[in-house]
């Protein structure tokens, strides 16, 4: 744990007590608020919550998404691997009525390839999100959110366990500032980052990025619906397109050439037992083809690909021996992402789905999928997923080749 998360911690203790005691000493007067004198202590402010995610999985196949496959596998396409995919550990503080910080430390492995992106690198322990939250919607419907979190575009995705098209082309954690607002299900917000640098200025720090999303959403277990769009300045900055090594790109090295703007359309939906979810996200023009490149005959020429994602799914929740369980199918795809990202250690010269030892630069162009999950206690769910991967055909770079791959997820989480 580094010096910053030491810091950050003392800070939010120190004002948490500070503030508590302030409370106990004018516990009698009008000007303290009920829901302050209510938590005496300091430990009254403070929630923890965790998740740990034990992930196993095999493929006939490799597909061409982020991940490092063993170093032992050679230039064998088959792998299978047991990992921590994920776990994290989040605190939360509660100030007073408007003020309430957020620390979030996580811890990912590099293997197993193509679960989730390696966030922090690969066998790291890192600071996943820490921010301050300024609202009370007793008060006022609007908020202001600063610090290091996920961009409200593309968000996360929990459809399928293999890391999804669209999260892969949208995910994106940047230091922010988001104001919005949200009130009776109606949701919006603006906010603005930094991002990476074009090639002309690298010793610049302008926060010239920004984004917008849109959303109205009913909570409700017998209709619910989320419905929702987003527009983003620049998507070069995504955690998996700022990877990309092909042809030998300087996105990798957090320069690039022009911004690329991209939207993000989404409705999530629940009616009884059924649920369903549509997701697009596309870029609005091409990137540079010394960015993200793209061919139609086999590498003879590039252009700048101009990459889109999507993702449908639907499920039915159902009991089996008093377990709560859900059945899901799905659909990904996406488009001109041959050579989008790269798995750690791929070929920096590569154009697209390049095996070895460590694989692989691109997305899948297809992918069908069934899961099944099951609650076996409060906080512990089992998963199981199958899904057979479509690559790139040889003409756009890829290798034409398909992937089976099967997947077992223990998840704990605390709360």
């Amino acid at each position: 744990m580094n010096k910053f998360t030491l810091t950050f911690l003392s800070l939010t203790l120190m004002s948490a007590i500070n503030i508590t005691a302030r409370a106990d000493a004018a516990q009698n007067h009008s000007d303290i608020t009920p829901a302050i004198t209510a938590l005496s202590h300091w430990y009254d402010r403070i929630t923890v919550s965790g998740e740990v995610d034990v992930t196993g999985f095999a493929s006939d196949h490799t597909p061409t998404t982020i991940g490092v496959i063993p170093s032992n596998i050679g230039k064998s396409p088959q792998a299978n691997d047991l990992s921590v995919t994920f776990a994290n550990l989040t605190a939360t503080a509660k100030l007073n009525d408007w003020i309430k910080p957020l620390l979030a430390i996580s811890y990912q492995q590099t293997a197993p390839s193509f679960i989730r992106s390696p966030d922090g690198g690969g066998d790291s322990l890192f600071v996943d999100q820490v921010y301050v939250t300024l609202a009370n919607p007793e008060r006022t419907p609007i908020f202001l959110k600063v610090g290091r979190q996920f961009l409200d575009f593309g968000g996360l995705d929990f459809s399928s366990y293999l890391e999804s098209t669209t999260q892969l082309l949208s995910f994106m954690r940047q230091t922010t500032a988001v104001l919005g607002v949200d009130w009776k299900g109606f949701t919006g917000s603006l906010y603005v980052f930094r991002g990476l640098n074009t090639v002309g200025e690298p010793n610049t720090t302008n926060t010239n990025n920004f984004g917008a999303a849109l959303g109205l959403q009913k909570k409700d277990e017998k209709f619910g619906y989320n419905i929702g769009a987003g527009y983003l300045s620049n998507i070069v900055s995504g955690l998996y397109a700022s990877s990309t090594v092909a042809n030998g790109s300087p996105l990798n090295h957090g320069y690039y050439h022009h911004a690329i703007s991209a939207i993000d359309l989404h409705l999530i939906a629940n009616w009884n037992a059924f649920d369903a979810s549509v997701k697009y996200i596309a870029a609005l023009k091409p990137f540079s083809v010394l960015d993200v490149p793209f061919t139609t005959n086999g590498g003879a020429t590039f252009s700048g690909a101009k990459p889109a994602a999507w993702g449908l799914n639907a499920g039915i929740k159902f009991s089996v021996m008093n377990y709560k369980t859900r059945f899901g199918l799905g659909y990904q795809g996406s488009s001109e992402s041959a050579a989008l990202g790269k798995a750690s250690g791929s070929a920096t010269y590569a154009t697209a789905g390049v095996y070895g030892t460590s694989f692989a630069i691109g997305m899948p162009r297809s992918r069908f999928y069934a899961n099944y999950d099951i609650t076996l206690v409060k906080w512990a769910d089992l998963g199981f997923e199958l899904a057979h991967d479509q690559g790139y055909s040889v003409s756009n770079g890829g290798t034409g080749k398909g992937a089976i791959t099967g997947v077992v997820a223990l998840m704990t989480h605390m709360s």
